[in-house]
């Protein structure tokens, strides 16, 4: 039988479901035993490079950016808050780091799974959910949407290029010369 798992807005964690799992699996407890999510109490989201260098630096501060607020701002630099934010996990998904966190469980789960080891086909599909949630906030052609484009490149090329050859990169060590190749 397959199995799911998703990231958790209530914890920062990534959850499943009893018709997957009694128990998780050691190395998903020890995953989350990490909190990575916990990392960006009292951090803010903000812009990896110059603003000037957006195609859409002027689309910041829009009247229909983020109509509900929820602390978050609608111009950059957007802080998450802290531990005594409830809206903490969830403006975490409306950030690249839903992504960011996503393929750090996915590069562990097939580790530990041992997926494409054996003669059995394996099947993994990623949903990658932090640029709906962005869209949706701020509009798809928004200057978050923009930075979230960019971070979520650099977040799949080193881990699909190291799934690819079989090898573990270093993160970062080869998205971020592409990234920048890419949008000049």
């Amino acid at each position: 039988m397959g199995k799911a798992y998703w990231y958790s807005t209530n914890n920062g964690q990534f959850a499943s479901s009893t018709y997957y799992f009694k128990e998780f699996p050691g190395w998903v407890s020890k995953w989350n035993e990490q909190k990575k999510a916990d990392a960006y109490y009292e951090k803010h989201w903000k812009l990896s490079r110059p603003k000037s260098t957006y195609k859409n630096s002027f689309q910041d501060d829009r009247p229909y950016e983020n109509p509900h607020d929820l602390g978050y701002g609608k111009v950059f630099p957007h802080p998450f808050g802290g531990k005594d934010n409830k809206y903490y996990y969830t403006l975490l998904m409306a950030s690249p780091i839903v992504d960011e966190l996503t393929m750090d469980f996915v590069m562990a789960l097939v580790q530990n799974e041992k997926l494409g080891q054996d003669s059995v086909s394996d099947y993994l599909a990623i949903s990658l959910s932090g640029t709906d949630y962005v869209g949706h906030l701020f509009g798809p052609a928004s200057l978050e949407s923009e930075e979230n484009l960019l971070r979520l490149d650099r977040t799949l090329i080193a881990p699909t290029l190291a799934l690819f050859l079989g090898t573990k990169l270093p993160s970062g060590s080869v998205g971020k010369p592409l990234t920048e190749a890419m949008s000049k």
